[in-house]
């Protein structure tokens, strides 16, 4: 797995993100990337997802 060889590789967590995201588990999806956010706050696809899985949370306050 490409996080366990390279835990600062943000496109990693961003992918695992949208896996947990198709599997509908949208608070593991979040704790992704933020992860994702915070090794590479220009990863525009990291904020975007991560809202959306905010809205499946019903807190859309977070998404923004």
């Amino acid at each position: 797995m490409a996080i366990q060889i390279d835990p600062s590789f943000a496109i990693a967590y961003t992918s695992r993100g949208n896996a947990y995201s198709e599997l509908g588990q949208p608070q593991r999806a979040i704790e992704d990337y933020t992860t994702a956010v915070q090794l590479d706050p220009d990863d525009a696809m990291a904020y975007s997802n991560r809202a959306v899985a905010y809205k499946a949370l019903g807190q859309s306050q977070q998404a923004v």
